[in-house]
Order: C-alpha cells, then sequence, then structure tokens
C-alpha cells in the first residue's frame, strides 16, 4: 500500500510545538544537574557563543542541528530531552535532578504570569 504525500502544513500541524526558550530552559537545567558552574564552561566545549546562548534562553534563539548534536554528545543530552523535552530520555544520574530543577522554573515562571 502506498504511502499518502503530506503536505508541510499538514506535517507541521502533527509536530511538536518547540519553543527556543524551553529549549534554553532544559539546557541551563541540564547545566546546573552536571554540575558545571558557568555558561561559559558549559559553552566552550560545543562551541556556541554566549550571545547565542542568552538569546536562545530569551526565545529568540534556536540551537543550530551542530549545536544540537555537539550538546547531546558532549553531555550525553538526547537531542529528544534538548528538542522535545522527553525527560525518560536522560541519563538517570541526572534525571530527578533536572526534572526538579524544570518543575521548579515551570513554577516560577505561572507565578509572573498570574501577578503581571
Amino acid at each position: 500500500m502506498a504511502k499518502k504525500n503530506v503536505s508541510f502544513s499538514e506535517w507541521e500541524e502533527r509536530m511538536p510545538k518547540v519553543a527556543p526558550a524551553e529549549i534554553g530552559a532544559r539546557l541551563e537545567a541540564a547545566r546546573e544537574a552536571l554540575g558545571i558552574e558557568t555558561q561559559k564552561a558549559f559553552l566552550a566545549p560545543v562551541g556556541m557563543s554566549q550571545q547565542h546562548y542568552s538569546n536562545m534562553l530569551a526565545g529568540t534563539n534556536v540551537p543550530t542541528v551542530y549545536h544540537l548534536a555537539a550538546f547531546s554528545e558532549t553531555y550525553r543530552l538526547p537531542m529528544d530531552f534538548i528538542v522535545f523535552g522527553k525527560l525518560e530520555e536522560l541519563p538517570y544520574k541526572i534525571h530527578d535532578d533536572v526534572a526538579a530543577r524544570l518543575n521548579a522554573a515551570n513554577r516560577k515562571n505561572t507565578k509572573k504570569r498570574r501577578s503581571a
């Protein structure tokens, strides 16, 4: 049986939404869980500039495919975690710590939106 060709817009509707700021929040939680003190130390091995990372945290940039691969390879962070937030893909030694940090950040952001 032949597969039906899917238009880009149909494909886009089915794909999970990816928010740049959420990618940044996941990477920041992973950095802290890994015990890496500074963003500079976290970014140097993957070749990402501090400006690009700051923009990603602010939600105005996304990581390049090169950077995704570099974060994944360097820190053993699965791309499914980085891009889509699939916590079950994380290595067990940082899983709980990252989950707790992301939950705390989500609660903090929810409080900010309610008070605004």
